[in-house]
Formats: structure tokens, C-alpha cells, sequence
């Protein structure tokens, strides 16, 4: 299979690859399954992405879906309406998504918004001196920012079987085992296992039968 390492400015056609690297600007114009995505730039795909691994440091949007192991992101990833379905993804950046967010296992320690997060274990952990950060590249002269600006994560629908959270803000939270952490803004948590509330959170309603 082939690699690509994209060091100015270029497209990708879709196919198969072994190991994608960016450190550039560039497109990826059809679906692709490769082993290894590293982008250190800025990327655009507008295909699908079926991946064993991909490590975000730069800026990336994803106009269609993404099946993935391993996510790694450091930098910022934009998803637009489709699904990230992945086994693991760590963040310690931030995650923007219009669509559904769902992996066995989900660590945060930067910055999630998302309509809908499923997983088997979710830990959102923000680090308040992260949030009001900017995260700004400039590569080749082409300049790129994204504010983060929020001091909580955003989450709609949240469904697991263990969560844990801090500094989030959420709608609806369901899980068997819950933590609500420091700063938490949730209007209703579901649990049938045990709950526990930080009196620094605030809660609206608390529904099944949790342990407290």
C-alpha cells in the first residue's frame, strides 16, 4: 500500500494507503482506509475514513463518516453531521461534532461538543486552565483559529455504562455508574447503579433507582 507525506499544499484522491502524514494544507477528495493518519496541519476530508489509528495534533474537518480504533487528538477535530465510531479515543484538545459521537471507551481532558456520546466507559475531565485557550496554527502563511471560549463541555445525549464528568454541561445523562463532578450543569440523570453528586453541580431531576 502506498504513503502519502503532504508537506505543502495538495489533495489525496481516495484508495488505500498504509500511513497518511500532514504537515501541510490538503484535501482528501474520496473515501479512504489507511492505517495511519497523522495530521500535524490542516486537513479536509471529504470522503469517508476507515483508519486503524489517527493522531490529531493540527486542525482537521470531517465532512463524511469515520470508523477508527485509535484517536488521538491534540489539536482540533470538526466533524460535521455524520458519526465517529471509534474503539478508543483520548482528547486533550478539542472535538467538535454536529453528529453522533460513539466508542467502548472515551477519555476528555480538553474540550467535547456533541449532540449524542455513547460508550461502554466516557471520562470528561476538562482542565479549566485549557478551555479559554486558543488554539491557532500558521502554516505557510495560511492562518488558522479556533477559539475554544467554553468553559464546559457540551453534550446533549450522554449514554454509558460508566461515566464520570466535570466543567460539562449536558441535557440528558444515562449510565449505571455516574460521577457528577465539580462545575457540572445537567438537567437529568438516569441511573440505576450508583450515583454520585458533587454538591458544587447542579442537577435538575435524577430518575431510577441509583445508590447515593
Amino acid at each position: 500500500m502506498r504513503n502519502i507525506n503532504l508537506e505543502g499544499l495538495g489533495k489525496i484522491s481516495g484508495g488505500e494507503y498504509d500511513i497518511i502524514s500532514v504537515e501541510g494544507v490538503g484535501d482528501i477528495t474520496g473515501d479512504i482506509k489507511v492505517s495511519k493518519l497523522t495530521v500535524e496541519g490542516v486537513l479536509k476530508c471529504n470522503g469517508a475514513i476507515e483508519a486503524e489509528e489517527m493522531n490529531i495534533e493540527g486542525v482537521i474537518t470531517l465532512n463524511k463518516s469515520v470508523r477508527v480504533k485509535e484517536l488521538q487528538i491534540e489539536g482540533v477535530v470538526n466533524q460535521k453531521n455524520e458519526k465517529i465510531e471509534a474503539d478508543h479515543i483520548y482528547c486533550e484538545g478539542v472535538l467538535n461534532s454536529e453528529g453522533e459521537i460513539s466508542a467502548d471507551k472515551i477519555e476528555v481532558e480538553g474540550n467535547i461538543s456533541a449532540p449524542e456520546v455513547y460508550g461502554e466507559y466516557i471520562k470528561i475531565d476538562n482542565y479549566r486552565h485549557m478551555l479559554n485557550k486558543d488554539v491557532h496554527f500558521n502554516i505557510f502563511g495560511f492562518g488558522f483559529h479556533n477559539k475554544k471560549g467554553r468553559d464546559r463541555s457540551s453534550v446533549k445525549v450522554m449514554e454509558a455504562t460508566t461515566i464520570e464528568l466535570s466543567n460539562v454541561r449536558a441535557g440528558s445523562v444515562r449510565g449505571n455508574n455516574v460521577t457528577i463532578g465539580a462545575n457540572c450543569v445537567i438537567e437529568e440523570v438516569e441511573c440505576d447503579g450508583s450515583l454520585f453528586i458533587d454538591p458544587r453541580a447542579k442537577v435538575g431531576k435524577v430518575n431510577g433507582q441509583a445508590q447515593r
